[in-house]
C-alpha cells in the first residue's frame, strides 16, 4: 500500500468502458467495482468523463455503490460535478449563436432527411428543471418509442421526458441524430449525414460518432479534453505523465491527445486503437479492472 505509483489518477469513460450492456441495460464488473472502491488505499484518483448527463451517471453510481469518485465530466465536457462536494463546477449550453446554427441544421435534415431521423435534446428548461425532449415526425420512431424509453430509463428517473412533432428547446447542452436503422442503406445515409454537418457547420460544433446510425452534435469548446485540462490546471493539478486514461469511442479521442498514457479494448474502432498506447484484449468493463491490475498497480 505504501508503494509509490506512477500514476496518480485515473479518467474513464462509462458505456462500452466502464461499463458493458446486458439488454441495452448498462452493467459493471463487480471486480472493477471494487477496485475502483479501493483506489484511495493506494492514494490513486478516480474520475468518470462520459457523454452522458451527471445526473444519470450519479444515478448509475448509486445504483452500483460506487462511491470512491472524484469528479464526473459529462455530456462530453460541457459538465463538470465534484463529487465530494456536491456541485457543478461548470455547465455549459449552446451559446446564442450555435443555437441558432442548431436551428439551421434542424432545418437542413427537415428538408433533406424526412422521416429518416429523429432527435433527442438534452435541455434545461426555465433554468430549473434538465429535460430530455424527444423529436420525431418519424415512423420508425413511433413503432420504437417504448424501446427508446426503456433503454433511457436512468435518463428518465431526472429528466423531464417530452416527447414532441418539431422543435422545442430552451438552453441545449448537447443534441443527439440517430438514423433509423430499418432503412434501406441506413450506414450510408448516416454518414452522408455525418460529412455534410462537418462541412456546413462545423466552424461552431463536433458531430461526434457514438455508435452505428449515432451521432451527436457537441459545443465545440468544451470537449472531455477541455474539462480534463480545467480539472489538472484548477483542482487535480498533477503532471500529465502521472495521469491515465480509458476509452472506446469517438468522443475520447480529444481526452487521448491530451492523456499520452491511453488505454482502450481490442474491439473498439480502429481510429482509437490507432491512438491508445495500450490496447487490451477483454470486453468492456473487464479491460478496464485487467489495465488497473496490470498497467496503473503493475500487479
Amino acid at each position: 500500500m505504501n508503494k509509490n505509483y506512477k500514476f496518480k489518477h485515473i479518467f474513464s469513460d462509462l458505456d462500452g468502458t466502464l461499463t458493458d450492456s446486458i439488454n441495452n441495460r448498462p452493467w459493471f464488473d463487480k471486480n472493477l467495482i471494487k477496485k475502483i472502491n479501493e483506489l484511495n488505499n493506494f492514494n490513486i484518483g478516480f474520475s468518470i468523463a462520459t457523454g452522458r448527463h451527471c445526473k444519470d451517471v450519479i444515478t448509475l453510481l448509486n445504483q452500483n455503490k460506487i462511491t470512491n469518485i472524484d469528479y464526473i465530466i459529462g455530456i462530453a465536457g460541457a459538465q463538470i460535478y465534484d463529487w465530494k462536494n456536491k456541485v457543478f463546477l461548470w455547465n455549459k449550453f449552446f451559446d446564442d449563436k450555435q443555437e441558432k446554427v442548431f436551428d439551421q441544421i434542424y432545418d437542413y435534415l427537415k428538408q433533406n432527411h424526412h422521416n429518416q431521423f429523429s432527435m433527442i435534446i438534452y435541455s434545461h428548461n426555465d433554468g430549473i428543471a434538465d429535460s430530455m425532449n424527444l423529436i420525431s415526425d418519424s415512423q420508425f420512431f413511433d413503432e420504437n418509442i417504448g424501446k427508446w424509453i426503456h433503454r433511457m430509463n436512468t435518463n428518465t428517473q431526472y429528466l423531464d421526458l417530452y416527447i414532441c412533432r418539431k422543435l422545442t428547446y430552451q438552453k441545449i447542452h448537447k443534441v443527439g441524430i440517430k438514423i433509423h436503422k430499418d432503412l434501406e442503406n441506413s450506414e450510408q445515409i448516416f454518414e452522408k449525414i455525418k460529412q455534410d454537418l462537418t462541412n456546413k457547420f462545423g466552424e461552431w460544433f463536433d458531430f461526434i460518432k457514438c455508435s452505428t446510425c449515432y451521432l451527436e452534435i457537441c459545443m465545440k469548446q468544451y470537449t472531455k479534453g477541455s474539462a480534463i485540462e480545467f480539472l489538472i490546471n484548477e483542482k487535480i493539478k498533477l503532471d500529465y505523465e502521472n495521469l491515465i486514461c480509458f476509452g472506446d469511442s469517438d468522443n475520447d479521442l480529444a481526452m487521448f491527445e491530451l492523456i499520452k498514457n491511453s488505454v482502450t479494448r481490442n474491439s473498439a474502432p480502429q481510429e482509437i486503437k490507432n491512438k491508445a498506447k495500450y490496447v487490451i484484449d477483454a470486453k468492456p468493463s473487464t479491460f478496464v479492472l485487467d489495465g488497473i491490475n496490470d498497467i496503473v498497480l503493475n500487479k
